[in-house]
């Protein structure tokens, strides 16, 4: 199935994709096409959600992204019934017996009780294992279709497509780190206290192994980038493992501290700004 999502916002492309998924017969996949890399990895999240592979391929200015349903293209994976199924059909106190096998083998599950013409089940329970990729229990059949336990790879959702889409688009990309320092201090409380928290933090931060992209200094905590700042040399391995470090100019000439910089560059508030709407996560100290 083939679905035209371009110029389409979030959640958009992700509820027609949720509905065709539905809708999808035995062995289909699902392609969506979108022009934006938003719409690309939210479609990717939703199929993660639901045990789905997503394989993205490039199109001119577009993208095209085919969903594989688990289990796809066989629409039972191991599982078979030895016997009669119906699907819509009528079986009236038809009982199978031991004819219920996974993969091969023998489960010696029955069926039992009628099945109503129309392919409404009457008390009929299916235990043992028909399922792919797992044994269940307790799982009605109706007209051929699921009722009551997931058999193809994944658990149904209670939730409507637009909830579901919701949910994925309002997860956000995950981008980088930023630490935005505005003091000399750590917390508050004892000022001295402070200063060995902060000069601790910074140290911290050299040790691990995830670096943040950029640390941004304003206020008084441009007083750690200057002369005098026990975490010169902290710092300077920071920049040294590329992690941008930047000093407020307006903040450097309010405390006259612009012609004592040590380390890192001068920025203006715009460029803070803008660091930080862009980034994944802000860590404010």
């Amino acid at each position: 199935m083939f679905i035209d999502a371009k110029g389409k916002p979030c959640p958009q492309p992700v509820i027609l994709a949720i509905r065709a998924l539905d809708a999808l017969q035995a062995g289909e996949t699902l392609q969506v096409q979108v022009d934006n890399e938003a719409a690309v990895e939210n479609l990717k999240r939703m199929a993660q959600k639901k045990g789905a592979a997503a394989d993205v391929k490039a199109d001119g200015s577009c993208w095209i992204v085919e969903i594989v349903p688990a289990g796809a293209p066989a629409a039972q994976s191991g599982a078979g019934l030895s016997g009669a199924v119906a699907t819509g059909g009528a079986q009236s106190g038809a009982g199978l017996s031991g004819a219920v096998a996974t993969g091969g083998a023998q489960s010696g599950a029955a069926l039992s009780g009628a099945v109503a013409t129309g392919g409404a089940q009457s008390g009929a329970a299916l235990s043992g294992a028909v399922a792919t990729g797992g044994a269940q229990s307790g799982a009605a059949l109706s007209g051929g279709a699921q009722s009551g336990a997931a058999l193809s790879g994944g658990a149904q959702s209670s939730l409507s497509a637009e909830e579901q889409a919701q949910q994925i688009c309002a997860a956000p990309a995950r981008g980088p780190v930023i630490v935005a320092i505005g003091s000399a201090e750590m917390g508050n409380g004892d000022p001295k206290l402070g200063k060995i928290l902060m000069k601790s933090f910074l140290y911290s931060l050299t040790q691990l192994d995830a670096l943040p992209q950029t640390v941004l200094f304003f206020n008084g905590g441009v007083r750690m980038t200057t002369e005098g700042s026990e975490s010169i040399e902290d710092l300077k391995a920071l920049e040294a493992q590329g992690v941008e470090i930047l000093s407020c100019g307006t903040c450097l000439d309010f405390y006259g501290l612009k012609d004592k910089l040590r380390v890192g560059g001068i920025t203006n508030m715009y460029v803070i700004a803008q660091t930080m709407a862009e980034a994944g996560n802000v860590v404010k100290i």
